[in-house]
């Protein structure tokens, strides 16, 4: 795997300075939009700060594949955390996409978070803290993760080897989020078509419903041709693409209906369902 480029320093400075002084919170939650960050920034922070290797760490969540994150999982990490560590400081368990933890998986996690031993550190990741119980808010420790500006993103494709105009092309494209151009610490080899699609889907506002339908059903076809269980990727990448287009007062509405279907997204709501909702918001737009 390629060294991953990192962004996000003022955070990552923050955490080392916390964990050398002994303040870092046991559990944390990193928050953001899908492709900012998070589950960058939780890997760095386990390997680089804390120092965790094999056989002292777990990671929850990493085969997107898996869809839903059951009760049977959070046994296991469970299991984990109750075991001192052999090769590191910690003993450590990351919840990587912690939003798909079913309800059962997530109240089964709340054992460890409210009584954690002194020589454990959990880690989530979420799109949005809201997508978890109360119960587990309360007892992690917050960070967003906020969009990367596209002048630092263009210097870091720069340094890759692209050339001026298409790196800040793609930059813009990327609307703050690294994992829309980085994959595993390489460039993405389709970026280009990435890129047209998405300019295709941003000049569909009030265009025919059924027109619109059409290009979301392509757009999200094209993403989850191997992986069903990318779908709320898919949504939040067509949520970032349209949300700066609905900023205005007459536009508020659409924007406040697209951010209710993201939410739906995380749930057992038909695919289709979703995508006729969000093809009325553009349409309508």
């Amino acid at each position: 795997m390629n060294t991953p480029v990192l962004f996000h320093s003022n955070i990552r400075e923050r955490l080392k300075k916390e964990y050398q002084s002994g303040v870092l919170p046991q559990s944390l939650l990193f928050t953001g939009q899908y492709g900012v960050g998070k589950e960058t920034m939780a890997r760095w922070l386990v390997r680089d700060v804390i120092g965790c290797i094999q056989p002292d760490l777990v990671i929850l969540g990493a085969d997107r594949r898996e869809g839903v994150l059951g009760i049977e999982e959070v046994r296991e990490l469970r299991e984990h955390l109750a075991r001192t560590p052999l090769r590191s400081p910690h003993t450590v368990a990351v919840i990587l996409d912690a939003q798909r933890l079913t309800l059962a998986a997530q109240q089964a996690s709340l054992k460890s978070l409210e009584e954690p031993r002194t020589y454990t550190r959990i880690i989530l990741t979420a799109t949005r803290a809201a997508s978890l119980v109360s119960t587990i808010r309360s007892r992690v420790v917050e960070i967003p993760i906020h969009l990367v500006p596209h002048q630092e993103l263009a210097a870091a494709l720069a340094a890759a080897g692209l050339q001026a105009q298409p790196a800040e092309e793609l930059a813009i494209f990327s609307r703050g989020c690294p994992g829309v151009l980085w994959a595993r610490g390489a460039l993405r080899p389709n970026l280009e078509e990435m890129k047209k699609r998405s300019d295709d889907l941003a000049a569909l506002r009030r265009v025919p419903f059924w027109r619109v339908r059409q290009e979301l059903n392509d757009y999200f076809d094209f993403y989850t041709a191997e992986n069903e269980a990318k779908r709320i990727q898919v949504f939040e990448r067509i949520y970032a693409i349209f949300s700066p287009l609905f900023l205005s007062p007459p536009q508020q509405g659409s924007l406040g209906f697209l951010a209710e279907i993201l939410a739906a997204a995380h749930t057992t709501a038909s695919t289709d369902q979703l995508i006729d909702a969000m093809a009325m918001a553009i349409s309508h737009g």
